[in-house]
């Protein structure tokens, strides 16, 4: 099932109305925070509003000239009513869903109670949002994809497999080939290209066959359309698989651990990493 196109949202005159179109100049850098809150905690409305006070703390520490994005797993239609109703949400960030109408149906055709989302800052140039319902999910998941036209800050190639020959111990497992995730162009620095980034939320729990190799090869198939210059995935992945099957998820999808990429290897990050055996111990993953 291909992605499904949805509509995008813009605060105006007192009410969020639908918004097609922009003409700004594109960027060259942006702020991409990504957060995930526990849709099944107690008190979701006071926690809720405290995470979006700390995401405001965290847009202003960005310096005036760089639009952000944020990213939210495991939003409940509160938490969309919270985000529709901040003023600093309004007064600068675009959002994607207005209810829970976009997230996947189950087999009865109920909506999910729990989803996606992202918030856009005005000053980006939105070319398209769509999302994918993940097939055969037991739990309602999804990526959701916003592109974007930006400015490539520098000129850089492609990554070349001829160009870790000299890696140290690197052994065929360690290979990078394909595209980057992150910004990497090889075109002029004026010359605008599209970003993509999008957020998922994988399946949560083990299950035979394993679900979330699927998934993410289906994200990843997206981020890779001839269209896309390059792509960030963020979320909550869950990584609840054997190693065996979990560390060759980005090698074998052509992605790499940005995390890991930035810090040398750093595993502190956990961007991604196994998580235990779960057990069936709902309320420790996911």
């Amino acid at each position: 099932m291909p992605p499904k196109p949805q509509t995008l949202y813009r605060y105006t005159n007192n009410e969020w109305k639908p918004f097609y179109s922009s003409t700004l100049p594109s960027p060259s850098s942006l702020k991409l925070i990504t957060f995930n809150i526990d849709c099944q905690a107690r008190f979701p409305s006071e926690r809720m509003s405290t995470a979006l006070t700390y995401l405001h703390a965290l847009i202003l520490s960005v310096p005036a000239p760089i639009p952000a994005v944020i990213a939210l797993q495991e939003m409940i239609p509160s938490d969309l009513a919270l985000i529709q109703a901040t003023p600093w949400i309004r007064a600068g960030l675009h959002i994607m869903d207005r209810d829970a109408s976009n997230w996947p149906t189950d087999g009865y055709g109920d909506e999910a109670w729990y989803g996606t989302t992202m918030l856009v800052d005005h000053r980006l140039c939105i070319v398209s949002v769509c999302r994918l319902a993940y097939e055969n999910s037991a739990m309602q998941r999804d990526a959701l994809f916003v592109d974007l036209r930006v400015t490539p800050a520098v000129e850089e190639d492609d990554y070349d497999d001829d160009d870790d020959d000299d890696d140290d111990d690197d052994d065929d497992d360690d290979d990078k080939d394909g595209p980057v995730v992150a910004v990497a162009v090889a075109v002029p620095a004026s010359t605008p290209v599209i970003l993509c980034l999008a957020t998922t939320h994988l399946e949560s729990l083990p299950s035979l066959p394993a679900l979330r190799p699927a998934q993410l090869a289906s994200a990843a198939e997206y981020l890779h359309s001839p269209s896309i210059r390059a792509g960030v995935l963020c979320g909550d992945f869950n990584a609840i698989e054997p190693f065996t099957v979990d560390n060759r998820l980005p090698r074998v999808n052509y992605l790499r651990d940005a995390f890991l990429e930035g810090r040398g290897g750093d595993e502190d990050g956990c961007t991604w990493g196994y998580q235990g055996d779960g057990g069936g111990l709902t309320g420790e993953v996911g």
